[in-house]
């Protein structure tokens, strides 16, 4: 279904993502808020049961070292702000390490804010 180093999307409340990197043997690395760390666990434990598909961006790296990138964070701690699962995968895609979705929500709040005044 999906090629190895894949990045996945699963849908969260609010409009919200979470992601992983799909291994060459079908697991997930991601950065796991049930579990405050990055992980490898299965695709189906990764999406919990919901519809999971090919994220919008995906790796400008060579399928190995995305997958080498994603497990040598396996361990890491889990931030919301700081590292998340949009932070690890953008890493292991070379893409940097930030959260288009952490800076969306940023923007809003403080629109939110200026226009409550």
């Amino acid at each position: 279904m999906f090629l190895p180093a894949t990045i996945l999307e699963t849908p969260l409340p609010f409009g919200y993502r979470h992601y992983g990197v799909l291994t060459e043997i079908g697991t997930v690395v991601h950065a796991s808020k049930k579990h405050n760390r990055v992980i490898e666990e299965s695709l189906e434990n990764f999406s919990e049961g919901a519809p999971c598909r090919m994220a919008s961006f995906q790796s400008n790296l060579s399928p190995n070292e995305t997958i080498q990138r994603a497990r040598s964070k396996i361990g890491n701690s889990y931030d919301l702000i700081s590292k998340n699962c949009e932070h690890l995968v953008r890493y292991c895609c070379g893409h940097g390490s930030f959260s288009v979705q952490i800076i969306t929500t940023i923007i809003v709040a403080i629109t939110y804010f200026i226009k409550a005044k």
